[in-house]
């Protein structure tokens, strides 16, 4: 009986080794999207308290520049919250790039693999005809000899 051997197993293996890599880098893309939401949330609880702060200073009679000095600070939260909007879209971006790249890899595995199972299947059919063939050229072999008393 001789050895499966599939002929693209090497592209097969190729096709692993970049679906690894695409979720690698599907996985880092994920995680800079965390981080870039985690500085965003931070970055609007920082300007919610700035608002709270200024409503508060508002509300006590005090010095115009410190007024002026809190409008200032609250512009700068507010500028900080949309740079962090544009990185959480940029990363999102590059998330769903990185997703569109590991489905691709894995589509293209899975297409080898199919490719591979098919042609085991075909190699199993085609060693089980070879084994019914012996078998039966075998029995005919025997059935011959037990007609003939032994003789050829």
């Amino acid at each position: 009986m001789r050895r499966f051997v599939f002929r693209a197993e090497a592209a097969l293996e190729l096709r692993r080794r970049q679906e690894e890599e695409a979720l690698r880098v599907l996985g880092a893309a994920e995680a800079r999207e965390r981080v870039a939401a985690r500085m965003l949330a931070d970055a609007e609880q920082q300007l919610s308290e700035a608002l709270s702060h200024a409503r508060e200073a508002e509300g006590v009679a005090g010095d115009t520049t410190l007024r002026m000095w809190h409008r200032n600070w609250i512009v700068g939260r507010q500028q900080q919250v949309g740079r962090c909007r544009t990185e959480v879209e940029a990363r999102r971006s590059e998330v769903n790039d990185a997703r569109r790249l590991a489905m691709d890899a894995r589509r293209k595995r899975k297409t080898l693999e199919r490719l591979k199972q098919k042609a085991f299947v075909s190699w199993q059919e085609a060693e089980r005809r070879e084994e019914q063939k012996a078998i039966d050229d075998l029995a005919t072999v025997r059935f011959v000899q037990a007609r003939t008393g032994g003789h050829p």
